[in-house]
C-alpha cells in the first residue's frame, strides 16, 4: 500500500491494492479509478485500479512496434476512454564487428 494526497480533502489516504511496481498513468472519467502500469522492460501491462476496493483489472498491454533493444517503458499515458495512448521507451542498440588478421 502507499499513501497519496486525497483530491478533495488534502489528507493522506491509503490506496488499497497499490503495488510497489505500479506507475500512475491517470484518473478514469468516473473519478474512482485510475490507470496504472508496470514497466516489464519490453512491455507495459496497463491496469484499471479501483481506488476504493483495490480491485485491479488488466485492460491493455502496450508493446513497442519493434521491441529490439528496448530496456524500459517510461512515461506511459492514456486517455480516460483508452482510445489514445502514448509512451516513451529506452532503447539500447549496438553493432558487433568481427576483425580478422589484425596484428
Amino acid at each position: 500500500m502507499t499513501q497519496t494526497p486525497a483530491t478533495k480533502t488534502g489528507n493522506y489516504e491509503i490506496i488499497p491494492g497499490w503495488a510497489a511496481e505500479d506507475i500512475w498513468i491517470n484518473w478514469l472519467a468516473d473519478g474512482r479509478s485510475a490507470y496504472v502500469y508496470h514497466d516489464e522492460k519490453t512491455s507495459a501491462p496497463v491496469y484499471r485500479l479501483d481506488l476504493a476496493t483495490g480491485k485491479r483489472q488488466l485492460v491493455a498491454t502496450r508493446v513497442p512496434g519493434d521491441p529490439a533493444g528496448v530496456t524500459a517503458i517510461i512515461n506511459a499515458r492514456m486517455t480516460p476512454d483508452r482510445k489514445a495512448y502514448a509512451c516513451c521507451y529506452d532503447r539500447e542498440l549496438s553493432d558487433l564487428f568481427q576483425v580478422e588478421g589484425v596484428r
